[in-house]
């Protein structure tokens, strides 16, 4: 952060301390968003090269505290002027923070309704109809609730120069990068989704009908070649070659040779 930058934010910081301390969400500190709205301005180029620097700054704090706020129900007042300010400053933090960015706007700084759109992105219709219906809401005038913001408004420490210089230079330094030493850990990761169980069902009856089908294959082929012969007297294969022709020795083949007594000589 450069001298004139750091020279910069210390005069932008009483004028957008206060309406911080009126946007903020219940129980955050306004000065950690005046300090982020000064440090991504910075961190994008120098301050001086802002135009309106005040608006645009407001309206970083105001879209940070619309991000985190989360307000109770506004409370329908009734519609006498609350004269009370401690009693106005407890119905103050139940709207919402883009309404309490309206009235501080409007009704402690004074702008016309197209200088609060600029501010906070609407229509200058839009502003008016806002500043309106908040003052109605609580019931006020345009002077208690400048005096209820102003006291809403400064509530909390405002930090000094040297605390502001200290807070942007922590918050323009960039995180770390992550160092894993060591093994990392294992990150679960979701499963993939399980196949439906039909198809355990289907693989189940391929294979039992394929296991089938080979078991009655099996047995035809077994039967056909068994169907005619007689288990007590399995055939023998046919003779070939020499062994065909019937012998002395083969059996029911045996022929009577007739005698024929030799002549003498």
């Amino acid at each position: 952060m450069s001298a004139d930058d750091a020279a910069r934010a210390g005069d932008l910081y009483p004028v957008l301390r206060p309406f911080a301390g009126v946007v903020v969400a219940p129980g955050e500190d306004p000065n950690e968003l005046v300090v982020e709205a000064l440090a991504r301005t910075i961190d994008a180029g120098q301050l001086s090269r802002l135009e309106d620097p005040v608006t645009e700054l407001r309206a970083r704090i105001a879209a940070a505290a619309d991000q985190s706020s989360s307000p109770l129900e506004a409370v329908r007042s009734p519609r006498n002027p609350v004269r009370d300010a401690s009693r106005y400053e407890i119905e103050l933090w139940q709207l919402p923070s883009r309404d309490r960015a309206l009235l501080y706007l409007s009704v402690v700084d004074g702008l016309e309704p197209g200088q609060i759109g600029r501010v906070l992105g609407c229509s200058p219709w839009s502003a008016r109809r806002g500043v309106t219906r908040s003052l109605r809401d609580l019931g006020s005038t345009p002077a208690g609730a400048s005096t209820a913001l102003g006291i809403l408004g400064g509530r909390g420490e405002f930090l000094n120069p040297d605390e502001l210089i200290d807070a942007l230079e922590v918050a323009l330094i960039p995180p770390p990068p992550a160092v894993t030493i060591g093994r990392p850990e294992v990150i679960d990761e979701p499963s993939a989704p399980s196949k439906p169980g039909w198809w355990r069902i289907i693989v189940t009856v391929v294979v039992i009908a394929a296991m089938l089908a080979v078991l009655i294959l099996g047995s035809g082929v077994l039967s056909e070649d068994s169907g005619d012969q007689d288990p007590l007297n399995p055939p023998t294969a046919p003779l070939s070659g020499i062994n065909a022709a019937p012998g002395p020795l083969d059996g029911d083949a045996l022929v009577p040779m007739p005698f024929t007594p030799a002549a003498e000589g």
